[in-house]
C-alpha cells in the first residue's frame, strides 16, 4: 500500500482503482509521465506498472505491463534513474492504436 503522502500527491491526480482492492489511481499518458518526474525527484524508484483500459467509466486491466528490478550491487539512486527511464520508455512507446482509452498504473518503491 502507497503511505508517503508525496507520493498519493503525485499519482491521485488520475482515477482511484480503491474498488479492484488497490490503493493507487490510474493515470493518463500526460499524467503518468508528470507523476515519474515526480516521483525521481523524490527518489522513489517506479517498480514496474500495469496498464487499464476506461471505456464509459468502465475500468478493466488488460494485462499489459512492464516492470524494473533492482540489480544486484545497484545503488539505489541509480535504480530510480533506470526505473524511471524504462517507465517512461514504455509509455511513450506503448501503441495506443491498440487503444485510445489507455491508462497506466505506477508501482512505485520504496
Amino acid at each position: 500500500m502507497i503511505s508517503d503522502e508525496r507520493v498519493i500527491e503525485s499519482l491521485s491526480c488520475g482515477i482511484p482503482l480503491h474498488d479492484f482492492g488497490t490503493h493507487n489511481w490510474a493515470l493518463t499518458r500526460e499524467q503518468a509521465l508528470q507523476a515519474i518526474g515526480e516521483l525521481e525527484l523524490m527518489n522513489v524508484p517506479i517498480l514496474g506498472g500495469d496498464v487499464v483500459e476506461i471505456d464509459k467509466g468502465k475500468i478493466e486491466f488488460n494485462y499489459d505491463n512492464w516492470h524494473c528490478d533492482l540489480n544486484d550491487g545497484e545503488l539505489k539512486r541509480a535504480y530510480v534513474s533506470r526505473s524511471a527511464i524504462c517507465a517512461r520508455h514504455y509509455i511513450v512507446e506503448y501503441d495506443d492504436t491498440k487503444s485510445s482509452r489507455a491508462h497506466f498504473v505506477l508501482v512505485p518503491g520504496d
